[in-house]
């Protein structure tokens, strides 16, 4: 996923909005090789393989109402781990459906968590608002009330 949004063309991101990353992922599919993730969500380890692990507080895709995955809520005070396990063509429709239409799917799995450790077998490119780093080891934490977030009355 990182590599998506890193690789999105910016002048095509400024003439087609949020649709320039689906190309971007598009793009990205044939590149897309598994990692074996060790996360430790609130005590409990999972050993995992996937071509993507998102960790977020908020679901929105960037276009209307569309969730990466449905009951992700900003004000539930959880962490959200997306795993998607393959970048094969019928998991991305799989994956996809499940993000148009609120469907849980085998090829993605989702966690809720206070608090996540992710450890990669090597270094890794990885986002944090949109800023570009790397590791190998990561620890993400929900620290509850400390943002206020504005939404309208009828979200």
């Amino acid at each position: 996923m990182a590599d998506m949004i890193i690789k999105t063309d910016p002048e095509l991101k400024d003439n087609l909005g949020q649709l320039a990353y689906g190309i971007a992922t598009l793009k990205s599919i044939s590149e897309a090789q598994p990692i074996n993730y060790k996360i430790v969500i609130d005590g409990e380890q999972f050993n995992e393989t996937g071509v993507s692990l998102t960790v977020t507080n908020s679901g929105s895709v960037g276009v209307g109402s569309l969730q990466l995955h449905s009951g992700i809520s900003v004000s539930d005070g959880l962490l959200n781990i997306i795993l998607l396990k393959d970048a094969g063509v019928l998991s991305l429709l799989k994956a996809a459906s499940s993000t148009l239409f609120g469907n849980d799917v085998d090829e993605v799995r989702h966690w809720t968590c206070k608090e996540v450790e992710i450890a990669l077998p090597e270094e890794q490119v990885y986002l944090c608002d949109d800023a570009e780093a790397r590791a190998s080891k990561l620890t993400i934490k929900v620290v509850p009330s400390s943002l206020v977030v504005a939404v309208p009355l009828n979200s």
